[in-house]
Protein backbone atom coordinates (compact mmCIF):
# COMPACT_ATOMS: atom_id res chain seq x y z
CA UNK A 1 0.00 0.00 0.00
CA UNK A 2 2.94 2.31 0.61
CA UNK A 3 3.75 2.20 -3.11
CA UNK A 4 0.36 3.72 -3.86
CA UNK A 5 1.20 6.80 -1.77
CA UNK A 6 3.94 7.75 -4.24
CA UNK A 7 1.64 7.31 -7.21
CA UNK A 8 1.01 10.26 -9.53
CA UNK A 9 -2.76 9.63 -9.30
CA UNK A 10 -4.96 12.51 -8.18
CA UNK A 11 -5.52 12.12 -4.40
CA UNK A 12 -9.30 11.54 -4.72
CA UNK A 13 -8.79 8.78 -7.30
CA UNK A 14 -6.03 7.18 -5.24
CA UNK A 15 -8.22 7.09 -2.11
CA UNK A 16 -11.18 5.75 -4.10
CA UNK A 17 -9.06 2.96 -5.58
CA UNK A 18 -7.60 2.07 -2.17
CA UNK A 19 -11.17 1.88 -0.80
CA UNK A 20 -12.24 -0.18 -3.79
CA UNK A 21 -9.53 -2.77 -3.23
CA UNK A 22 -10.41 -2.96 0.48
CA UNK A 23 -14.04 -3.61 -0.55
CA UNK A 24 -12.81 -6.35 -2.92
CA UNK A 25 -10.96 -7.98 -0.04
CA UNK A 26 -14.06 -7.84 2.17
CA UNK A 27 -16.23 -9.20 -0.63
CA UNK A 28 -13.97 -12.19 -1.20
CA UNK A 29 -14.03 -13.25 2.46
CA UNK A 30 -17.64 -12.30 3.26
CA UNK A 31 -19.26 -15.17 5.11
CA UNK A 32 -22.78 -15.00 3.69
CA UNK A 33 -24.73 -13.92 0.63
CA UNK A 34 -26.36 -10.97 2.41
CA UNK A 35 -23.00 -9.53 3.41
CA UNK A 36 -21.61 -10.05 -0.11
CA UNK A 37 -24.68 -8.35 -1.56
CA UNK A 38 -24.26 -5.29 0.67
CA UNK A 39 -20.54 -5.03 -0.11
CA UNK A 40 -21.31 -5.44 -3.82
CA UNK A 41 -23.76 -2.53 -3.61
CA UNK A 42 -21.02 -0.39 -2.05
CA UNK A 43 -18.56 -1.42 -4.77
CA UNK A 44 -21.07 -0.57 -7.51
CA UNK A 45 -21.73 2.79 -5.82
CA UNK A 46 -18.01 3.53 -5.71
CA UNK A 47 -17.63 2.54 -9.37
CA UNK A 48 -20.50 4.90 -10.28
CA UNK A 49 -18.78 7.76 -8.41
CA UNK A 50 -15.60 6.96 -10.34
CA UNK A 51 -17.48 7.40 -13.62
CA UNK A 52 -15.56 10.55 -14.46
CA UNK A 53 -12.30 8.70 -14.10
CA UNK A 54 -13.54 5.65 -15.98
CA UNK A 55 -11.01 6.32 -18.73
CA UNK A 56 -8.30 5.43 -16.23
CA UNK A 57 -6.67 2.08 -16.95
CA UNK A 58 -6.65 1.36 -13.20
CA UNK A 59 -10.42 1.82 -12.93
CA UNK A 60 -10.98 -0.46 -15.93
CA UNK A 61 -8.64 -3.04 -14.38
CA UNK A 62 -10.52 -2.82 -11.07
CA UNK A 63 -13.81 -3.45 -12.90
CA UNK A 64 -12.30 -6.53 -14.57
CA UNK A 65 -11.01 -7.83 -11.23
CA UNK A 66 -14.42 -7.35 -9.63
CA UNK A 67 -16.17 -9.22 -12.46
CA UNK A 68 -13.75 -12.11 -11.94
CA UNK A 69 -14.23 -12.04 -8.14
CA UNK A 70 -18.04 -12.18 -8.50
CA UNK A 71 -17.72 -15.45 -10.46
CA UNK A 72 -15.71 -17.13 -7.69
CA UNK A 73 -17.67 -19.12 -5.12
CA UNK A 74 -18.12 -17.67 -1.64
CA UNK A 75 -15.59 -18.97 0.88
CA UNK A 76 -16.72 -21.81 3.10
CA UNK A 77 -14.66 -20.74 6.12
CA UNK A 78 -16.45 -18.59 8.67
CA UNK A 79 -14.98 -15.78 10.71
CA UNK A 80 -12.15 -14.88 8.31
CA UNK A 81 -13.40 -11.36 7.76
CA UNK A 82 -16.60 -9.48 8.12
CA UNK A 83 -17.75 -6.03 7.20
CA UNK A 84 -17.00 -5.05 10.82
CA UNK A 85 -13.40 -6.21 10.33
CA UNK A 86 -13.18 -4.11 7.18
CA UNK A 87 -14.45 -1.12 9.18
CA UNK A 88 -11.92 -1.83 11.95
CA UNK A 89 -9.10 -1.98 9.39
CA UNK A 90 -10.32 1.18 7.67
CA UNK A 91 -10.33 3.17 10.94
CA UNK A 92 -6.90 1.83 11.90
CA UNK A 93 -5.53 2.82 8.50
CA UNK A 94 -7.10 6.28 8.76
CA UNK A 95 -5.56 6.79 12.21
CA UNK A 96 -2.13 5.62 11.04
CA UNK A 97 -2.28 8.06 8.14
CA UNK A 98 -3.16 10.86 10.59
CA UNK A 99 -0.24 9.97 12.86
CA UNK A 100 2.23 9.85 9.94
CA UNK A 101 1.67 13.52 9.09
CA UNK A 102 4.54 15.63 10.42
CA UNK A 103 3.62 17.56 13.58
CA UNK A 104 0.53 15.43 14.22
CA UNK A 105 0.41 13.77 17.63
CA UNK A 106 0.27 10.03 18.19
CA UNK A 107 -2.85 8.53 19.72
CA UNK A 108 -2.83 6.37 22.82
CA UNK A 109 -4.26 2.86 22.56
CA UNK A 110 -7.34 4.07 24.44
CA UNK A 111 -7.82 6.99 22.03
CA UNK A 112 -7.60 4.64 19.03
CA UNK A 113 -10.07 2.24 20.64
CA UNK A 114 -12.50 5.06 21.42
CA UNK A 115 -12.44 6.17 17.78
CA UNK A 116 -12.72 2.62 16.42
CA UNK A 117 -15.40 1.08 18.64
CA UNK A 118 -18.46 3.17 17.61
CA UNK A 119 -17.69 2.64 13.92
CA UNK A 120 -17.29 -1.12 14.29
CA UNK A 121 -20.43 -1.47 16.41
CA UNK A 122 -22.49 0.65 13.99
CA UNK A 123 -21.37 -1.63 11.16
CA UNK A 124 -22.01 -4.82 13.15
CA UNK A 125 -25.55 -3.79 14.00
CA UNK A 126 -26.40 -1.89 10.81
CA UNK A 127 -24.53 -4.10 8.30
CA UNK A 128 -23.61 -0.98 6.32
CA UNK A 129 -20.29 0.78 6.06
CA UNK A 130 -20.07 4.22 4.47
CA UNK A 131 -16.36 4.96 4.18
CA UNK A 132 -16.89 8.59 3.22
CA UNK A 133 -19.13 9.25 6.22
CA UNK A 134 -16.70 7.54 8.60
CA UNK A 135 -13.76 9.38 7.09
CA UNK A 136 -15.51 12.74 7.42
CA UNK A 137 -16.45 12.05 11.06
CA UNK A 138 -12.92 10.93 11.91
CA UNK A 139 -11.49 14.04 10.25
CA UNK A 140 -13.76 16.28 12.35
CA UNK A 141 -12.73 14.54 15.55
CA UNK A 142 -9.04 14.45 14.69
CA UNK A 143 -9.03 18.13 13.81
CA UNK A 144 -10.39 18.86 17.29
CA UNK A 145 -7.80 16.54 18.83
CA UNK A 146 -5.17 18.58 16.93
CA UNK A 147 -6.21 21.70 18.86
CA UNK A 148 -4.13 20.37 21.70
CA UNK A 149 -4.78 19.19 25.20
CA UNK A 150 -6.92 21.40 27.41
CA UNK A 151 -5.99 19.46 30.54
CA UNK A 152 -3.04 17.26 31.43
CA UNK A 153 -5.24 14.13 31.26
CA UNK A 154 -5.75 14.77 27.52
CA UNK A 155 -2.08 14.09 26.82
CA UNK A 156 0.84 16.12 25.59
CA UNK A 157 1.95 17.81 22.40
CA UNK A 158 3.26 14.42 21.24
CA UNK A 159 0.42 12.08 22.26
CA UNK A 160 -3.32 12.41 22.86
CA UNK A 161 -5.36 10.22 25.18
CA UNK A 162 -8.91 8.91 25.15
CA UNK A 163 -9.87 11.93 27.26
CA UNK A 164 -8.87 14.15 24.32
CA UNK A 165 -11.10 12.05 22.04
CA UNK A 166 -13.99 12.33 24.52
CA UNK A 167 -13.60 16.12 24.49
CA UNK A 168 -13.60 16.08 20.67
CA UNK A 169 -16.75 13.94 20.65
CA UNK A 170 -18.44 16.24 23.14
CA UNK A 171 -17.42 19.40 21.30
CA UNK A 172 -18.57 18.14 17.91
CA UNK A 173 -21.48 15.81 18.56
CA UNK A 174 -22.82 16.22 22.10
CA UNK A 175 -26.36 17.58 22.18
CA UNK A 176 -27.65 15.86 25.31
CA UNK A 177 -27.81 18.11 28.38
CA UNK A 178 -27.12 17.68 31.23
CA UNK A 179 -24.26 15.40 30.10
CA UNK A 180 -23.00 18.15 27.81
CA UNK A 181 -23.50 21.74 28.91
CA UNK A 182 -24.91 24.42 26.62
CA UNK A 183 -21.50 26.13 26.61
CA UNK A 184 -19.92 22.96 25.15
CA UNK A 185 -22.39 22.95 22.26
CA UNK A 186 -20.94 26.15 20.79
Amino acid sequence: MHAMSTSPLPPDLQVALENLFEFFSAYVVATNADERSKIQAQIVDLFSRLGVASESALVRRAAEIFDRIKKEPAPSRFGEATLANVARTFVASHLRAFERVPNHPSLSAGARQLLRTPVVEAVEFGMEFDREQVSNSLNILLSTVMEGPVTRTEGTAQIRTSISVIRALSKNFCRIPPFCSQAEEK
